[in-house]
């Protein structure tokens, strides 16, 4: 073999390493995101508070709710998420909820306001204060961060 052709084959098969070594960094990353992500998703599912965030880029479709959220509206998690609220309430509650959407958008600071459940589930005729909070996605989307602070009957 010549020496040139050693040469190229040493330079293949150290690019060859590089990238293996490269993917290897890459697949240990994700696992690492996904691990946080879960542990993440733990604590919020674990938050006795009912918190949930839209994306008011896309329908003010749920992107994630945790259990408590859940369990206050009365449908599994995987009812709401990817859902929008046209899919979970009545047309009044929607005028309602996105008469409040709209101001968390156009607002700096969080916006709160005093509510009771049974205008969106009838079994949930309890008091709340809610807290709505514009956020930014990591796509750029713009979402609605709320939590709700139950104050009983």
């Amino acid at each position: 073999m010549e020496r040139g052709n050693f040469r190229s084959l040493a330079d293949v098969l150290g690019s060859a390493i590089e990238r293996s070594e490269v993917y290897a960094s890459l697949e240990k990353a994700q696992k690492v995101a996904a691990s946080e992500n879960e542990f993440i998703t733990s604590v919020v599912n674990t938050i006795p508070i009912p918190c949930f965030v839209k994306d008011a880029d896309d329908d003010f479709r749920y992107i994630r709710c945790n259990a408590a959220f859940a369990r206050r509206v009365g449908l599994p998690k995987e009812e709401i998420v990817g859902y929008t609220d046209w899919d979970l309430f009545d047309a009044q509650s929607i005028a309602h909820i996105r008469s409040r959407d709209f101001a968390a958008i156009e607002s700096a600071e969080p916006i709160s306001y005093k509510d009771n459940f049974s205008k969106l589930h009838a079994d949930a005729d309890r008091d709340a204060v809610h807290w709505k909070q514009k956020m930014t996605g990591p796509d750029g989307h713009t979402l609605i961060l709320c939590v709700i602070a139950d104050l009983g009957q």
